[in-house]
């Protein structure tokens, strides 16, 4: 006979306020939509043959489409509860983006607090992203600077499933965190996981970071096949 052990520890978030707490949801989005010009465009499905210009109107030129629910219950001195779930999509046909997931840009609950900074669980970018992102390349001019493959992770293509984060508060311009990934696998802790540190400092206009980030494996689900993004 086989015996199974569950250990679960809920987190509960309400949006229906009582008179103690403060509670807020902010729908958002950002619909992007260009024409690209190519000059010479291969055909066939190994890019073989002769080049051809091609014209056609595309999602996601400088930022990805998306919609999102963002939302916060204050809890009392100083704590509350968070939210944030948003859907990627392609605005020139109107399907998913991420694998076809519904919120598959992010999905995660958590509880954030003034003093210590903010505790999170779900679908979320990576603290390389969270620290690193908002100084690369991509972060000026969108897509077109975007790295090949996105091999170093800082052009937002990437998402960690069943991953807990942390990230502190603003510390004299100073910011760190980290992210653990569970790989998801049974048996092991290890197999397939994804965990990444990073931090940040900002001061005026000079704004620097850095971060690292080690992945056994564990790119989240498969390409979006529009898009060829994670």
């Amino acid at each position: 006979m086989m015996k199974k052990h569950l250990i679960s520890t809920p987190i509960l978030l309400s949006l229906a306020g009582t008179a103690a707490a403060q509670s807020s949801v902010a729908l958002y989005g950002i619909v992007d939509a260009g024409i690209t010009y190519r000059s010479n465009e291969r055909t066939g499905s190994t890019g073989a043959g002769q080049g051809h210009s091609n014209a056609a109107v595309t999602s996601g030129n400088l930022s990805g489409s998306r919609w999102g629910l963002r939302g916060k219950e204050e809890l009392g001195n100083g704590l509350a509860a968070i939210f944030v779930l948003e859907d990627g999509f392609d605005i020139t046909n109107g399907t998913e983006g991420q694998g076809g997931r519904l919120f598959g840009r992010q999905a995660f609950v958590g509880l954030a607090d003034t003093q210590y900074g903010s505790l999170t669980m779900g679908r979320q970018y990576t603290s390389l992203d969270d620290f690193v992102g908002p100084v690369a390349p991509v972060s000026a001019i969108g897509g077109f600077g975007a790295h090949p493959g996105d091999i170093d992770d800082l052009d937002q293509t990437t998402r960690v499933d069943n991953s807990i984060k942390y990230t502190s508060k603003k510390y004299a311009g100073f910011t760190f965190g980290a992210l653990y990934g569970f790989g998801g696998q049974a048996g092991s802790l290890k197999s397939q996981n994804t965990w990444s540190v990073g931090g940040s400092y900002a001061h005026g206009p000079l704004q620097v970071g850095v971060g690292y980030e080690h992945s056994d494996n564990s790119k989240t689900g498969p390409k979006d096949p529009t898009s060829g993004k994670w």
